[in-house]
């Protein structure tokens, strides 16, 4: 099945027998909202899968006839661009079993990085050495977050970002720095319309106020995306190296 709005061709693509197609109709509506004063020409594949299970298998194997060494789990949904080509990966189990608005959240923001990261540059390793390939792995995605979030919120793409986030938060894992990394991109865009408790929950983490984490994410949003992933990859790494160094003092103790 295919989509077009403006010059975007949107190909569904569906990877397994007797998908349930309701989600379509919302694929389209979000796609007419993001792409409606696109002016590039480019095809958007969307691919279905029955449930996650199903999906993670087929994009495991696609990481690694790319060469993608590091892919997360667990995710409501999947976005990459590993062939310069846009790719949505939709769980329709998972996905059908979300709140109306969590879902409709999703869609606009795997959609949104269609549009905003469809390019090899969002998917490569950059210009320079790093030491903690995971960290550069999850501050790639935060940056991506962080973008797709203030594209959205100009939009007025509030209400259904809102519900997704907080439900996207309530997942938080305390022990996990890396992890909250990637949920500051997602949540900083929408940081004056969210729960300041869940906000501070973040910040904890990584033992820094929260306004010291989005001023820095806005000093670099004039910045090339390597450069922006430069910036932050030195200060969170000097972050959670702080944080190791004193609770490992603490255990000596």
């Amino acid at each position: 099945m295919m989509i077009k709005v403006n010059r975007v061709l949107i190909l569904l693509v569906e990877h397994d027998p007797g998908l349930r197609r309701s989600i379509i109709k919302e694929v389209e509506d979000v796609a007419q909202l993001i792409f409606n004063d696109e002016k590039d020409s480019y095809v958007v594949h969307v691919n279905l899968y029955c449930d996650d299970e199903s999906l993670f298998r087929n994009l495991y194997l696609k990481a690694l006839e790319h060469g993608v060494m590091t892919l997360g789990k667990g995710m409501l949904a999947y976005h990459e661009a590993w062939t310069g080509v846009p790719n949505i990966y939709l769980p329709l189990k998972e996905l059908q079993e979300l709140p109306p608005m969590v879902r409709r959240g999703v869609l606009e923001h795997e959609i949104a990085h269609a549009r905003l990261h469809g390019s090899l540059e969002y998917y490569t390793s950059p210009p320079y050495y790093v030491d903690d390939e995971l960290l550069l792995y999850v501050i790639y995605c935060s940056v991506k977050d962080y973008e797709v979030g203030i594209f959205l919120r100009t939009r007025g793409m509030v209400r259904e970002q809102l519900e997704y986030v907080s439900y996207v938060l309530r997942s938080l894992d305390e022990k996990d720095y890396y992890s909250v990394v990637k949920l500051f991109g997602l949540t900083l865009p929408f940081h004056d319309l969210l729960s300041s408790e869940l906000l501070e929950e973040l910040s904890k983490v990584l033992e820094q106020d929260v306004t010291i984490i989005r001023r820095k994410y806005e000093e670099v949003e004039s910045l090339g995306f390597y450069d922006k992933v430069y910036v932050l990859y030195e200060f969170y790494r000097r972050l959670i190296q702080r944080i190791q160094t004193s609770h490992g003092n603490k255990l000596n103790r």
